[in-house]
């Protein structure tokens, strides 16, 4: 018994090591990033343990772009052993185009040819960006509930083009004991990262927090007076720590009848006694009802809060669209509704238009929000009916992309929050865990690469015509001029994206030439002497410019060079204002507004600087 024992110990113990030596990391954050901004060359960094025999290691790496396929293949690295228990190894690649890589390193012992590890990932090169995101374009985010690296998810929050986060300040958390507010420096942190790059942070007022003997509904919602003006007490110290960085207020977070929140009074109270507190310490501040639940979002949760007199109360209000895991424009299909035959983009955002024109008051006119709506990437789902469905990498990033061109074809809604920007966990099948456009370890999904595309493309540009809209076909329009954008996109029906088939579509487009953009960024120049193009269509939407500095990854100056001095590490700016400073990748740096800033404590490279609405470039050497 004592040998068995033994002898498991010792097997163990040698899968354990082995499992242990051959350990090799290559994402996991700020650490070791594989989001970058712009082509060239980006540095990689990678950890393993050398507790092993081996006297030689090698290092090999190659990326392999999703699209083309085309391969990047790095110098690899030589190292003798030196017994340490971790090694650092940084290499670098020289990325040519934007894109979407399958990321694969490989860790040998050189002396025995033998492979001890390979790690796989993926590395996102996305558009540079060096100005807040579209205005509606947002995404949840859940630092609340310390999800996240702040400030660094915030730095690629921003890359991709968000403008703006949905997160919490929980009631329980910072109101406790009953009668003293204390706020912990997580939300501190994530307010003001925020707030440093100009990402707009809505605030989802929510949980309960009863003292005793008070009334209360699910998650504590206070259902009488003392409850709800300490509710409005919560707002209210909420207002004056954040108020100057925080704008935005959403009024709970789906609230329904079927957990003992009736619309029509114990919401309606709520929300009279905590609009009324806000908007007197905050009159520029927008306060959003919330439409309900999910199973809510034909507005029938609104209506009695409409009736009760509710909108004297609200700015606007907040839906949660999901109808995943279909598609955007299709959704699914209702069972006896008196009005809406399915629930998509398509036929709720007329809705909610309506709903607006309806309730609205002349001098105060509501805005809709859409403060959830996502797609989980999983491997199958089985419908009602028996039919298998598919959301791989990317089909979520074209229906998330899908969303905002549709949202933006509509013109109804303030802002979209994509739920949510990061994975919650690691199982495929779990759906809950999947919602993210980057991993858990903040490795890349395709959907990030889409996004980044989509939102330096779009921008701000409203949609202004339709060159095709059936059921099967889409090719919008957005903007005017040399800066218009054209995208275009198939609605697949089918289930399985492995099946969907290549089509093609011949556009009139009236110019000899265009550049093709894909959904991932690669652009190809193409001429007609008719002005006609035969083009691809598929599911993920691409684009056409005529604009070729659009999507530039190039580094541009755009105030005169006198306008700026390094001299002796000091950076004078003869501008007025708020000056933000942002290194070579587009993350923050700091923002001052002073005219001298000291420059010293940083390294020499690339800078870029944002002053108003203009950035330029300054060059620091030591």
């Amino acid at each position: 018994m004592k040998k068995g024992l033994l002898l498991f110990t010792l097997i163990f113990a040698l899968i354990l090591q082995n499992s242990y030596a051959t350990r090799l990391i290559i994402s996991g954050g700020p650490q070791y990033p594989l989001i970058f901004a712009g082509t060239g060359k980006k540095e990689l960094c990678m950890k393993f343990n050398d507790a092993t025999s081996a006297n030689e290691f090698g290092v090999y790496v190659e990326a392999k772009h999703r699209l083309d396929k085309s391969i990047i293949i790095g110098n690899s690295v030589i190292l003798e052993s030196n017994g340490a228990a971790h090694r650092e190894v940084k290499l670098s690649l020289d990325f040519p185009e934007l894109g979407l890589y399958d990321y694969t390193v490989t860790l040998k012992d050189n002396m025995k040819g033998e492979t001890l590890a390979v790690a796989h990932s993926n590395i996102a090169i996305v558009p540079q960006r060096y100005s807040a995101g579209p205005t509606d374009f947002g995404t949840c985010t859940h630092f609340a509930q310390n999800k996240g690296l702040v400030p660094y998810s915030l730095d690629l929050i921003r890359l991709a083009g968000f403008s703006s986060i949905r997160d919490e300040v929980y009631w329980g958390d910072v109101e406790k004991p009953i009668g003293t507010f204390k706020f912990s420096a997580k939300y501190d942190n994530y307010i003001q990262a925020a707030s440093d790059r100009d990402i707009r942070v809505l605030i989802s007022l929510e949980y309960g927090n009863p003292a005793p003997g008070e009334k209360v509904a699910n998650r504590g919602f206070p259902l009488d007076e003392s409850g709800r003006k300490r509710f409005a007490r919560y707002a209210e110290e909420l207002v004056k720590r954040y108020g100057d960085k925080v704008t935005l207020w959403e009024i709970w977070n789906e609230p329904s009848k079927a957990l003992g929140i009736d619309p029509g009074t114990s919401y309606y109270e709520l929300l009279k006694e905590t609009y009324t507190t806000i908007k007197a310490l905050q009159p520029n501040s927008t306060v959003i009802c919330s439409g309900g639940a999910p199973n809510l979002v034909d507005g029938a949760y609104l209506t009695p809060i409409f009736q009760s007199g509710g909108v004297k109360y609200m700015d606007g209000f907040a839906m949660h669209t999901y109808v995943a895991p279909f598609n955007p424009e299709d959704g699914y299909r209702t069972k006896g509704h008196p009005f809406l035959k399915n629930v998509s983009v398509s036929s709720l955002w007329p809705h909610y238009k309506k709903m607006i024109e309806t309730y609205s008051k002349k001098s105060k006119p509501l805005t809709a929000w859409i403060t959830e709506m996502g797609w989980f990437q999983a491997d199958t789902l089985i419908r009602d009916d028996g039919e298998i469905l598919y959301i791989d990498e990317a089909r979520q990033a074209a229906y998330i992309t899908r969303l905002y061109l549709m949202s933006r074809r509509y013109n109804t809604t303030s802002c979209v929050y994509v739920y949510d920007f990061q994975n919650d966990g690691t199982n495929i099948k779990e759906k809950e865990h999947n919602f993210g456009i980057i991993r858990k370890d903040f490795s890349p999904k395709a959907a990030y690469c889409a996004v980044s595309v989509l939102s330096s493309l779009l921008e701000n540009k409203p949609f202004s015509n339709a060159l095709v809209d059936t059921e099967d076909t889409k090719v919008f329009c957005y903007g005017s001029g040399k800066d218009q954008v054209i995208a275009l996109w198939n609605v697949s029906h089918s289930a399985d994206p492995s099946k969907e088939v290549a089509e093609t579509i011949e556009l009139d487009l009236k110019s000899k030439e265009i550049i093709y953009v894909n959904w991932l960024g690669q652009k190809n120049k193409m001429t007609s002497s008719t002005g006609k193009y035969v083009l691809p269509l598929m599911e993920n939407p691409s684009y056409i410019i005529t604009n070729d500095e659009m999507l530039s990854s190039d580094e541009k100056t755009f105030l005169s060079e006198d306008s700026v001095l390094n001299i002796d590490n000091i950076l004078k700016i003869n501008k007025k204002g708020l000056k933000q400073i942002f290194d070579a990748t587009g993350r923050f740096i700091l923002k001052t507004t002073k005219d001298n800033i000291d420059m010293s404590m940083y390294p020499s490279g690339i800078y870029f600087v944002r002053v108003g609405n203009k950035t330029f470039k300054i060059l620091k050497s030591n």
